[in-house]
């Protein structure tokens, strides 16, 4: 990592405490063990591509990607961490792990702001400039694109969102953080 000017000044940044999030949806993926496998290999080989420490590991075996990640034992225990602090980065093998609704890749990539999130498959990575760039500009038809859902039906669950919340049907794809809020 580069020495940023606080390291000049003789303040130390911050230690990198890296996750990784696993999940497979059914039982037979769970009890083979060969979903979680491959995951486990992916993102530890992205760990030690960017000199990362192992990452601990939070995983939800047999969990259904419908589910909102602060509903499943281990995801709501990495949103916890990651707000307390424990966690600051988190290493995916795949967006889709984290939800396999639009709306929930959103809702943790929002409620998630201070880690850096960092997806082997998308080679999506928040910890350079690059990275938050295109975070900040990651709408629902990147994520419609990421997961192959069509953008109309992104865009229709995030104006009815919008509406129940009070908000204007039709706003800017680049508001949905305030959206999902």
């Amino acid at each position: 990592m580069k020495a940023t000017k606080k390291q000049s000044q003789g303040q130390e940044s911050p230690q990198l405490r890296v996750a990784a999030y696993l999940r497979v949806s059914t039982e037979e993926q769970a009890e083979s063990g060969l979903g979680l496998d491959a995951q486990l290999e992916r993102v530890n080989g992205m760990a030690m591509a960017k000199g990362w420490p192992q990452p601990a590991i939070y995983e939800d075996a047999g969990v259904s990607g419908m589910i909102e990640v602060d509903e499943r034992k281990d995801g709501a225990r990495l949103l916890a961490d990651i707000a307390s602090g424990q966690v600051n980065a988190v290493i995916v093998a795949s967006l889709d792990r984290i939800g396999r609704r639009a709306i929930i890749i959103l809702n943790f990539i929002a409620t998630t702001k201070e880690a850096t999130l960092v997806s082997a498959k998308e080679s999506i990575d928040t910890s350079n400039a690059i990275g938050r760039l295109r975070d900040q500009g990651l709408s629902y038809r990147g994520i419609a694109a990421i997961t192959h859902i069509p953008f109309t039906t992104i865009a229709n669950i995030v104006n009815r969102k919008a509406s129940y919340q009070g908000g204007q049907r039709g706003e800017s794809d680049q508001t949905w953080p305030i959206i999902l809020e």
